[in-house]
């Protein structure tokens, strides 16, 4: 992979995560546009996986007065009454419990890149669109790096955040939505979010490695 290639592949990654952070928010008017951007990046960046932004683009083309999604939305991540499929690390990590010591363990990590509550991220910090959009930073700040061992730095932010934060329970919280969603937008957005984040888990080592070696 030559850098320019390199490059491409993260800001894709991005792309991807920024994406991906957004469709875990309630169903807005733009959401054509972001699950258009979505593939868009998964082609970039993990081809194999792009067939799923064309199943949600499908699936949005049959219901695109977005009625039936937000109520599914609704039901499954934000009440009133039990959560479906509650959107929160500390839910699966902390034994049941939100606010707990991942939520903490979160927010340190992003005050360590001079991230405050209140201001880029509304939501908890261990809410599952927080984690994602918080990687979607780091690439950002990757990418727009000055020198070759800052760019490292923030890879290997990635590499720890993913594998400390969303790596550990994306994957019984998208069984849940897999298991429970009435619609088959959510079904596939969870099968999505979990084969990419296991994805990523597997090839950001190759990554940055290939990031050194075009910087050696």
């Amino acid at each position: 992979m030559n850098s320019k290639d390199d490059l491409n592949r993260h800001d894709a990654r991005g792309r991807a995560y920024q994406a991906l952070s957004a469709l875990y928010h309630p169903p807005a008017a733009t959401l054509e546009a972001v699950l258009t951007s979505l593939k868009g990046g998964l082609e970039l960046c993990y081809p194999e996986l792009a067939p799923y932004a064309d199943d949600l683009l499908a699936e949005y083309r049959e219901q695109p007065d977005l009625g039936e999604l937000r109520d599914d939305y609704t039901r499954l991540f934000l009440g009133p009454g039990p959560l479906v499929a509650v959107p929160y690390g500390s839910f699966y990590l902390d034994g049941g419990r939100t606010m707990g010591p991942t939520t903490l363990e979160a927010q340190q990590h992003y005050r360590a890149v001079g991230l405050k509550p209140g201001g880029k991220f509304k939501q908890p910090p261990d809410f599952i669109a927080t984690e994602l959009e918080f990687m979607f930073f780091l690439i950002n700040c990757q990418l727009q790096a000055e020198d070759p061992g800052t760019a490292t730095q923030f890879m290997l932010r990635q590499r720890a955040f993913l594998n400390r934060h969303p790596g550990r329970w994306v994957e019984p919280f998208t069984e849940l939505v897999i298991e429970d969603a009435r619609t088959e937008f959510y079904k596939v957005l969870a099968a999505l979010t979990q084969n990419f984040i296991l994805a990523e888990q597997a090839t950001l080592p190759e990554l940055q490695a290939a990031s050194g070696d075009n910087h050696g």
